[in-house]
């Protein structure tokens, strides 16, 4: 998502250095105008940065960007719609706690554990919650009920 309607845009060579840009909520599309001060030959590398970009929230590949040359009347030139993004750094869970919620604390007796944390980023519905034990503490057959609430 862009928290801007007016993003900063940086070119490379053979793009202008400042570049106009622009982004409407509605449509979400970022316009960028004006980009050269002359012709740029076919097969050369066009490159630019656009800063005030979240990034998705997840590490699922997020496709949909269209990319489109357009004339200075507007039409179109040439277009590509296969790119995707990914990022790969987890966002940290906040206030995490795994607790004995029923009492007993004898060694190696059945108990009951409760873990709670607090999600930083939204959570699609039909996500999935992951949870490794330690090596020395497997889940084993022994595990009766599941449950929760304000889960996906």
């Amino acid at each position: 998502m862009i928290e801007t309607i007016l993003p900063t845009c940086t070119g490379t060579s053979p793009l202008k250095t400042s570049l106009t840009c622009s982004y409407s909520y509605a449509t979400q599309i970022l316009s960028i105008s004006d980009i050269t001060a002359s012709t740029i030959n076919s097969g050369a590398a066009i490159s630019f940065t656009v800063s005030d970009i979240t990034n998705p929230y997840s590490e699922a590949p997020k496709t949909g960007f269209i990319l489109t040359t357009m004339s200075s009347l507007g039409c179109s030139i040439d277009s590509i719609s296969t790119l995707s993004l990914q990022v790969t750094e987890w966002a940290q869970l906040t206030q995490p706690q795994i607790l004995r919620t029923d009492g007993i604390t004898d060694v190696s007796e059945e108990s009951i554990f409760s873990a709670s944390f607090n999600v930083p980023l939204p959570v699609d519905s039909g996500c999935r919650l992951r949870i490794y034990f330690p090596t020395d503490m497997p889940l084993t057959t022994a595990l009766t009920t599941v449950s929760g609430f304000n889960l996906f």
